[in-house]
Parts: structure tokens; C-alpha cells; sequence
């Protein structure tokens, strides 16, 4: 067995969210995100030590535990590796707080992280894709109730994300 994991934290969908997300991607012209993959990522960790990981699991509990609703209102497109992504034109305040403890509680743990630019909150659509001409999605209120720590799994043809860890947020 691999003695690392690829890991990250996510904001994970309910059904009814997942399933608006879904109907976003029709438009989008690339090799679309698995209806179940979708998410948004607070924080990607990369390749990790296992031993790591019941830390990371407990780590979770430090986080805020208020649930909030995120309104996910525009398309958008990062050039460079070719991603379309829909995500809220505001940010609202309870989920950069939620990522701020969260990436000050993995600088406590000295979880090593990538450098972290400008926190920029998408759920990604698809890869190699083109660049979308429309600015505004339909409105997606997405009631922000789960964040967990994700595995990603290479498997042929994608990934699998298996989750570790939860915090149901009320």
C-alpha cells in the first residue's frame, strides 16, 4: 500500500445541490467533473503521510460548525489549466472564516501545504474546457451543511473521492 494520500478539504453538496450543479455543467464544452465529484475545495493538500490522517480527521472538529448558505451566481474560467467553474460572486463571511480557521489550524498542526493564493471558492465543472461566454449562472442557494476531508483515489479513467472524515454543520 501506498504510504501517502492525496487529501483534501471540501465543502461537500447535498442532492438537491448536487443535482443544480449538474445541469450547470450542459453549457459547459470539456471533460466534465463526475456528477458525485462535485465540490468545492477549502483545502488541498496534496500527497500526504497516512499517518497523518486521524490527526486531519480530528483537526476537522476545530473548524466553525454554523451552516450558511452560499449563493453560487456566476460561471468563470482559470486559463491556465483550462477549468470552468461556477462559484458565488460574493464571498459571504462564514466561509472565509471557515477557511481561515481551517488553514490556520493545518499551520498548527504543520501540515505542509502548496502556497495558497487569494482564496478563490468554484465547484469545478470541467477540465480542458473552453471558456464560458456567459458570466451569470442561475442562482444556486446552497445551504452549506457538510465539510469533510476527502481522499482522491486514481482509479483508470478518473478519480474516486472517499471520503475520511465529516462535520455536519447546524
Amino acid at each position: 500500500m501506498n504510504e501517502y494520500a492525496r487529501l483534501f478539504y471540501a465543502l461537500w453538496p447535498d442532492d438537491t445541490t448536487r443535482t443544480h450543479l449538474k445541469r450547470l455543467q450542459d453549457s459547459v464544452i470539456g471533460r466534465k467533473v463526475s456528477p458525485d465529484n462535485l465540490h468545492l475545495t477549502l483545502a488541498f493538500l496534496g500527497n500526504q503521510a497516512r499517518s497523518l490522517i486521524p490527526a486531519l480527521a480530528r483537526l476537522i472538529n476545530q473548524l466553525p460548525g454554523q451552516s450558511f448558505t452560499l449563493g453560487i451566481d456566476r460561471y468563470g474560467y482559470f486559463s491556465k489549466p483550462r477549468v470552468a467553474w461556477v462559484g458565488p460572486s460574493q464571498t459571504p463571511s462564514p466561509l472565509t472564516q471557515l477557511h481561515q480557521t481551517l488553514i490556520a489550524e493545518l499551520g498548527k498542526a504543520q501540515v505542509p501545504l502548496k502556497p495558497d493564493g487569494k482564496f478563490k471558492p468554484h465547484v469545478t465543472l470541467a477540465r480542458d474546457a473552453h471558456s464560458l461566454d456567459e458570466p451569470f449562472a442561475p442562482m444556486i442557494p446552497w445551504r452549506v451543511g457538510k465539510v469533510m476531508l476527502i481522499q482522491s483515489i486514481q482509479v483508470k479513467g478518473g478519480v474516486i473521492y472517499s471520503p475520511i472524515a465529516e462535520k455536519v454543520l447546524v
